[in-house]
């Protein structure tokens, strides 16, 4: 199982809508815009840090954090599950994780969501709470809301770095036990690396997980059926074999070993540029059309790519409905870019920006 979500997330985030990509504007919805009505979405396009080896290259994150804090978004939106979607077969440890924690926090599953309500209301008048702090991450934790528990312990960490040995040490017997384990999974993820440290100079206390997999069982199964049967038909995985894979992943080294030396914002700037959007888009039509006459091809591309960029958009959206909001950052997997824009640009009017203009 675990295959096929690497499958998944690193070709299928990829693969352009079909039946909607004839209709993008000329421009490709990536050159920069007023805004709208006060609106506006800057959409960074990202490589996976983690994915990538980013370690092996500059860190200089820096300039592109300086660059998002000028634009000043109120909302930051991030590709990952968000509490509603997270479940087992996502990943398979986290109720295992959940449990423990319960267990050692006396945090039940069903009072977390009320605690976390709690908390953020007593942080409103004590911000400088860490204990209160501590026991808001554990409550997120333990409801599923991923994304902003390890953000509490984010900020957490830069709190102890203003104190004295004593008080860090004291802070960090308050902690839970497995704290590492549990923050595993953004260790290094550019999530970590971009997002929270600039979530944290705007002072703003939460973020909001925008991935949509509601149909994962569903994808999973048609993608395995998928696989299977051309293994029978061809004796060759479909994927692995595939000269368009092979293709698209060398022209994403290249151009990272061709700015290696220039820094991964460089890189970034390169994965939001029109060109970048154009060039995997053409890599990905040959691949699309090779299988698009097989029916589980066929149900595992629109569950895990159409469904997929109009459930994250629909969360951006109501992200932004909820907190009134008029600027938005969204931090996605740079294929979902082009599309996630001309849905804002199409139905609801929001003027689109980009990295570039700061």
């Amino acid at each position: 199982m675990k295959a096929l979500l690497l499958i998944s997330a690193a070709l299928f985030a990829c693969i352009p809508s079909y039946s909607q990509a004839d209709r993008l504007p000329a421009n490709n919805a990536l050159e920069s815009e007023s805004s709208i009505n006060g609106k506006q979405i800057l959409v960074l396009g990202t490589f996976h840090f983690q994915q990538h080896k980013f370690d092996k290259y500059p860190q200089d994150m820096e300039s592109v954090r300086r660059r998002l804090l000028k634009y000043e978004p109120e909302i930051m939106c991030v590709e990952w599950l968000p509490p509603s979607e997270t479940n087992d077969l996502y990943n398979q440890d986290y109720s295992t994780r959940i449990s423990e924690l319960s267990k050692e926090t006396g945090i039940s599953k069903d009072e977390a969501p009320t605690i976390v309500s709690d908390l953020i209301e007593k942080l409103t008048c004590e911000p400088e709470n860490i204990t209160l702090r501590i026991n808001l991450a554990n409550a997120l934790f333990i409801s599923r809301d991923y994304v902003n528990a390890c953000y509490q312990w984010y900020l957490i960490d830069c709190c102890k770095a203003d104190l004295s040995q004593e008080q860090a040490l004291e802070i960090e017997r308050a902690l839970p036990n497995k704290i590492e384990t549990y923050r595993g999974a953004l260790k290094g993820h550019e999530i970590e690396v971009l997002i929270f440290p600039v979530a944290k100079q705007l002072k703003l206390e939460r973020l909001y997980s925008v991935d949509y997999m509601s149909d994962m069982q569903a994808m999973i199964k048609h993608c395995q059926t998928f696989i299977e049967e051309f293994k029978k038909a061809h004796g060759s995985d479909p994927i692995a074999e595939s000269e368009m894979i092979k293709r698209i992943e060398k022209y994403r080294a290249d151009m990272l070993e061709e700015d290696k030396n220039n820094g991964t914002s460089t890189y970034l700037e390169k994965l939001n540029s029109e060109n970048y959007a154009k060039t995997v888009q053409a890599l990905h039509y040959d691949f699309y059309f090779a299988y698009r006459n097989n029916k589980d091809f066929r149900i595992f591309y629109e569950l895990n790519v159409e469904k997929r960029n109009w459930g994250i958009y629909d969360l951006i959206l109501a992200a932004m409905q909820a907190n009134n909001g008029k600027k938005v950052l969204a931090l996605l997997g740079s294929s979902h870019k082009p599309f996630i824009e001309r849905f804002f640009r199409e139905w609801d009017e929001v003027g689109i920006v980009q990295l570039s203009d700061y």
